[in-house]
């Protein structure tokens, strides 16, 4: 057996027959029944099909890389070549497999290739299965839009054009922001017809200006209201300080003509 390669967590290779699916611990996400008809779990699929047995098998790698991990950072990581142990942790494997896994961890070839993964790992933005940037999904819309494009116009039509075909499987909504045309943080109606979309948005464009016109009208008004008011409390103090002024020209000719 290669290094590596434990028993309950083979890849497919080394299946070496489907009725193995059958003997995976209940403590799985699923179990395959012996008839190798059922999946018991959260659904029932196809288990003769090539992608769930594709899946399954895919399932059983990920744990293998995952206890292989698990078994280094326990085990190997930070211990002195002298110190680390020759016999197995678990009573799944042998003391040769166990070795085996030893032996590659030790040589340089690896030591170099793990610190190199590391430094890769760093650099990714985009997990590969995950995310609405996933390779799966991404490689999708780009055969979905190759097919499109290699179909034959119907009834003396032409094909698509690549631009017609990314209109037609991406989003509109996300169109211009896909072809890079938009910044990322911009925000628009999700789906729809683009025709229908564009004039919605020269709709709400042209009742923005409305909106802005109409303001500056109100703070015109706001302006000329508030400075009229002012002009009218001047007249106001004006007024006052003319019939205070009267009052005292009446009383200073009462008093010249009792002086004489």
């Amino acid at each position: 057996m290669p290094p590596g390669r434990m028993d309950g967590a083979r890849t497919r290779k080394d299946l070496g027959g489907w009725d193995y699916l059958s003997r995976i611990s209940c403590k799985d996400p699923f179990v395959i029944c012996p008839n190798r008809q059922v999946i018991h779990g959260q659904f029932a699929i196809d288990t003769k099909n090539k992608d769930v047995k594709y899946a399954c098998a895919d399932l059983m790698r990920c744990n293998q890389r995952q206890m292989r991990y698990k078994l280094k950072k326990a085990y190997f990581n930070g211990v002195a070549a002298d110190k680390v142990r020759t016999t197995s942790p678990l009573s799944t494997m042998t003391d040769e497999q166990w070795m085996q896994l030893v032996n590659m961890w030790s040589t340089p070839k690896h030591k170099d290739k793990c610190v190199n993964n590391k430094v890769i790992r760093g650099k990714v933005r985009f997990q590969q299965k995950t995310g609405s940037r996933s390779y799966i999904a991404h490689m999708h819309a780009v055969d979905t839009m190759e097919a499109l494009v290699a179909e034959p116009g119907v009834e003396g039509k032409e094909s698509k054009t690549p631009t017609e075909a990314v209109a037609q499987v991406l989003s509109s909504s996300k169109f211009l922001h896909n072809i890079g045309l938009v910044p990322a943080t911009k925000k628009s109606c999700n789906g729809g017809d683009p025709t229908r979309v564009a004039e919605l948005e020269a709709e709400l464009e042209s009742e923005k200006q409305n909106s802005l016109a109409v303001r500056a009208q109100l703070d015109a008004l706001k302006k000329v209201e508030e400075s009229e008011e002012a002009r009218a409390k001047e007249l106001e103090k004006i007024n006052d300080l003319q019939k205070e002024a009267d009052e005292t020209n009446a009383l200073l000719r009462r008093l010249f003509s009792l002086n004489k």
